[in-house]
């Protein structure tokens, strides 16, 4: 509601007093409804605890949104502000798509925490970065391709202005598939206190984004290209930061079978989305896609 009634008066600007006051509302919200009462206490020797804990958590949470964000650094510096805005619809989809598998890191992070603190014991929680990955990669293709085959269309049909961007869109989805992973790691680094250790894989994943960007740039794949880009940088991140992880408890056969069910599965959809996606539909835009995504859905019944 604030956004139709802010953004058409003030633009960008009041898409920024959008974000101000939800927030802010849903914090007095918050705070009423469990009957909070927050006071201020100045104890040195506990911030300094926490500062220590939490920097490092604060810096590779501002790293990994920076590289989340560094495809729009990228299309600015090498393009315009209209192509900017023809790629905001591959933006629009990544948030979409991203959002489940951070709320499910979001809710197991603690338990996590909880299981280390109890026990010490590294094979339960282990198991708690493992399994919840592999649901993550069995499950996530079906909303990816579904989301892939009604792009074109809702695009067509309700924005047709960024009918340049669905390209970008439906590529830069295989790169989600690969960032919707690497939540868990992150999580079980934390907890057995290596906060800081995944800042280097984050460091290194931006200089792939960018050189495998500005490479595709350059032989001319326009904004198809950065979101392939990004997507490597996003492969590279989850192999390389996963790897690093689950060497902690688990053996090379054990690792290869973890990526092999994962790569697998995600080929398995690849294959399906490229060849449910070849035959031409003259019918109605919106029942094609409704008809791709069942089929889709059907193909995927032995994955589940």
């Amino acid at each position: 509601l604030l956004v139709f009634l802010w953004v058409r008066s003030w633009g960008f600007y009041g898409s920024c007093a959008c974000s101000l006051t939800v927030t802010t509302v849903s914090v007095i919200v918050i705070s009423v409804s469990m009957k909070l009462r927050p006071h201020f206490l100045w104890d040195w020797k506990r911030m300094k605890a926490l500062l220590w804990f939490g920097l490092p958590i604060f810096l590779g949470g501002m790293i990994f949104t920076f590289m989340l964000t560094f495809d729009r650094m990228i299309i600015s510096h090498f393009f315009d502000s209209r192509t900017l805005g023809y790629y905001s619809i591959a933006i629009m989809v990544f948030s979409f798509s991203s959002t489940a598998p951070k709320m499910f890191s979001i809710v197991l992070f603690p338990k996590i925490q909880e299981e280390y603190a109890a026990s010490g014991d590294l094979d339960k929680v282990m198991r708690m970065v493992v399994i919840p990955d592999l649901v993550i990669a069995f499950f996530s293709p079906l909303v990816l391709g579904v989301t892939y085959f009604f792009i074109p269309t809702i695009v067509h049909e309700v924005l047709p202005k960024y009918i340049p961007g669905i390209a970008s869109a439906q590529v830069l989805l295989f790169g989600g598939f690969f960032i919707s992973l690497v939540y868990n790691a992150q999580s079980f680094l934390i907890a057995i206190d290596k906060r800081v250790h995944a800042i280097p894989f984050l460091l290194s994943a931006i200089l792939v984004l960018c050189l495998s960007s500005v490479v595709l740039i350059r032989r001319g794949y326009g904004i198809e290209g950065v979101a392939a880009g990004v997507s490597a940088g996003f492969f590279f991140y989850f192999v390389s930061l996963t790897y690093y992880a689950l060497r902690h408890r688990l053996d090379y056969a054990e690792m290869a079978a973890y990526y092999f069910k994962i790569l697998a599965v995600f080929l398995y959809f690849i294959f399906w989305i490229w060849r449910i996606g070849q035959p031409a539909y003259t019918g109605n835009p919106w029942a094609g896609s409704l008809l791709r995504a069942t089929a889709l859905a059907l193909v995927s019944i032995p994955v589940f």
